[in-house]
């Protein structure tokens, strides 16, 4: 009888045992990751300069949002094809790739998980902006956010910006924080310092230091359902779901505006 393979995180209980907590993620695989990403982001926002040469790109946001879906795909496609080509078949399993009908049943659970974590979320988020207020300093702003408060979209258009924010965007991004630097960082840290570098990995790329604490939390529980789950599927459902809650509560500014 053959011995069966570790899942990429052991359950809660086994935390303690620091040689079982192997991911098989290389750290090349995730410098790799991190150079396609910064590397994909230049090229999208140089050719977003050509395409609106002479005008403000940001004059045409659903534009931009069509140009990130390919952007995403191809980075997620990318960490799948590099740790299959370092580990061979079965071996997405370390990003917690799971195989069907897993995914669908993780992402509905990551996004029911966002019932007591997005609450917890946006009341951290209030009172960090009272926070700031105080402080004199501006609320912070995500450019993406500022996109759909512009008007003139067309329908088609708001179609791609939510397909980009709240599908393509969860899914590149979680196969690339806590799939390929969560893991790698996991087989070598314990759970908290391997968590909040990923953390701070995360945020950053968002908007500078403003968006350290709020998306860092997101990010810490974002790593939580990893680190319990050792699948991506929760994450990406979690993720999709704040998206998908913000950009309501966007919409809903919008049309009172």
């Amino acid at each position: 009888m053959k011995d069966e393979k570790p899942k990429a995180f052991p359950a809660v209980e086994s935390l303690s045992d620091p040689e079982s907590l192997r991911s098989g993620v290389t750290g090349f695989e995730v410098l790799m990751a991190f150079f396609l990403f910064f590397l994909l982001s230049f090229i999208a926002a140089n050719l977003s300069r050509w395409l609106f040469a002479g005008n403000d790109a940001s004059k045409h946001p659903w534009q931009l949002a069509a140009l990130q879906i390919p952007v995403h795909l191809f980075l997620a496609f990318s960490i799948l094809w590099l740790r299959r080509f370092h580990g061979g078949t079965g071996s997405q399993k370390a990003l917690g790739w799971t195989q069907v009908p897993s995914p669908l049943k993780g992402i509905l659970k990551g996004m029911l998980w966002y019932l007591p974590m997005g609450f917890s979320w946006w009341t951290l988020a209030f009172l960090y902006s009272l926070g700031l207020k105080a402080l004199g300093l501006g609320p912070p702003k995500q450019e993406v956010l500022q996109f759909f408060l512009k008007s003139g979209i067309p329908p088609y258009g708001m179609v791609l910006l939510w397909i980009t924010t709240c599908v393509t965007a969860p899914l590149a991004e979680e196969l690339l924080f806590r799939g390929s630097l969560f893991s790698w960082l996991r087989g070598k840290l314990s759970f908290w310092p391997a968590a909040l570098i990923t953390a701070l990995a995360f945020s950053f790329p968002h908007g500078g230091w403003k968006f350290v604490i709020p998306l860092g939390y997101l990010a810490l529980m974002l790593a939580w359902l990893r680190e319990q789950s050792g699948s991506i599927w929760e994450p990406v459902g979690l993720h999709a779901m704040h998206n998908a809650t913000t950009l309501l509560l966007v919409t809903l500014v919008k049309t009172q505006l």
